[in-house]
């Protein structure tokens, strides 16, 4: 995962270096969710908008599902290219 350095993204780069992680509850609540539409519904797709840097369209990619991000922040979007 590409993040920014802590001068220029004292939040979110900084919490994922430090942490391993970023909004963990979100990220638990994906999980669940995913995993209950996986039983319904085998062609979802995970759909990420205001992706960030990507960080839950990651997650929802390693459980299998084909992810779509959008991120409108022209430095955000450069650095997952």
């Amino acid at each position: 995962m590409c993040i920014h350095d802590e001068k220029t993204d004292s939040e979110i780069s900084a919490k994922v270096r430090n942490d391993g992680h970023y909004e963990k509850r979100v990220s638990l609540t994906i999980r669940a969710l995913l995993n209950r539409l996986r039983e319904r519904n085998k062609k979802a797709i995970f759909l990420d908008v205001g992706a960030n840097l990507g960080m839950h369209a990651l997650y929802a990619a390693k459980l299998g599902y084909p992810v779509w991000a959008v991120e409108p922040q022209r430095k955000n979007a450069i650095k997952v290219r």
